[in-house]
């Protein structure tokens, strides 16, 4: 017999999307519906033929797509405030901080939330929101002059 091509159903919509909706960090919910498409068009492309366990396949899916994003996200961050790009004020004003303080805004500026912020520093909640609110202040004073 020949192959038969893998269809995603409407159902097989509605697991993907409970299972990208469950898997995504807060920062991608804008994203949510990009996510699932792209989950079903890499069950399109790399499944040609009908599997048992699809309930597993989707959610392997889902997963994968989901953490090459955030893969996609940390390499952009990471490279987005470098100091390759020395002409940049944001990256000279922040390399003029106290350390503790350049972390904190730096990750603020990645798009963490203080509380990701305090458990990334090891510190407390408190501690964290101060080195945001005071980093912030300090950069917002050196990028005014």
């Amino acid at each position: 017999m020949g192959e038969m091509a893998v269809q995603v159903t409407n159902e097989d919509s509605v697991v993907l999307r409970r299972c990208v909706d469950r898997l995504c960090p807060h920062w991608s919910v804008g994203q949510r519906d990009e996510l699932v498409s792209r989950a079903s068009a890499k069950l399109l492309s790399e499944h040609n033929e009908v599997v048992d366990g699809r309930p597993r396949l989707l959610r392997r899916t889902a997963y994968s797509v989901v953490v090459g994003e955030i893969r996609r996200r940390r390499r952009r961050c990471d490279t987005g405030l470098s100091a390759s790009r020395p002409g940049n004020p944001i990256v000279q004003c922040l390399t003029a901080l106290e350390p503790d303080r350049r972390r904190a805004v730096t990750l603020y500026l990645q798009t963490h939330r203080v509380p990701e912020i305090a458990s990334l520093m090891r510190c407390d909640l408190e501690r964290a929101s101060n080195l945001v609110k005071w980093g912030l202040t300090d950069l917002r004073k050196a990028l005014a002059m």
